[in-house]
């Protein structure tokens, strides 16, 4: 963000409402998120697992439209 940059984010149980204001910023959520979101769990305790849901395609998807 401070270079202007494109940004795909992996929003999962946490999610920066700061984002919004970066227009740049592309947000990707899991398909189906934990009943918990946002949870804000910290990594390696009691990870609710909903990252693993993201699907990577959608990742490329993002990536190819950002370039």
């Amino acid at each position: 963000m401070l270079f202007n940059k494109p940004l795909i984010v992996l929003a999962g149980p946490t999610y920066f409402n700061e984002l919004d204001k970066y227009k740049r910023a592309k947000v990707i959520f899991p398909e189906h998120p934990c009943k918990w979101r946002p949870c804000n769990l910290r990594t390696g305790v009691d990870n609710c697992g909903c990252m693993g849901d993201i699907n990577y395609v959608k990742i490329y998807e993002k990536i190819k439209t950002n370039v």
